[in-house]
């Protein structure tokens, strides 16, 4: 999910809603305290920005994140700053969670459909 331009006031309707009720959230390192501030205290909140230039070097561990704890039935939410679909970055990652099977709810939200040039 993305967070937008970063302040909170900004956010989604939408976003706002799943960082209430999230149960675990997995951020990079663009999202600002103020929008964590949003989540329910006993939410988990799990820091896993990559480092700058190695955008790559992270993205299994946190795929292996994502599942172990969807796994345990939390429901979780990718909290990623910006938006997450700009220049397609998102759809080019690998969308491993149609593929599992989870015991808990998951809200998948297909990308804004952006005009292709």
């Amino acid at each position: 999910m993305g967070a937008g331009p970063g302040h909170p006031d900004l956010l989604t309707i939408r976003a706002a809603e799943l960082l209430k009720t999230a149960e675990v959230i997995v951020y990079d390192r663009l999202i600002q305290d103020e929008v964590l501030a949003l989540a329910k205290p006993s939410a988990e909140k799990i820091f896993m920005g990559k480092p700058l230039g190695r955008h790559c070097s992270r993205q299994d561990e946190i795929h292996d994140l994502l599942i172990r704890k969807a796994r345990e039935g939390k429901t979780v939410v990718r909290l990623k700053g910006g938006d997450p679909f700009l220049f397609a970055a998102a759809a080019k990652k690998p969308n491993i969670l149609p593929s599992m099977e989870f015991p808990s709810k998951w809200f998948l939200e297909s990308p804004p459909a952006y005009p292709r040039r």
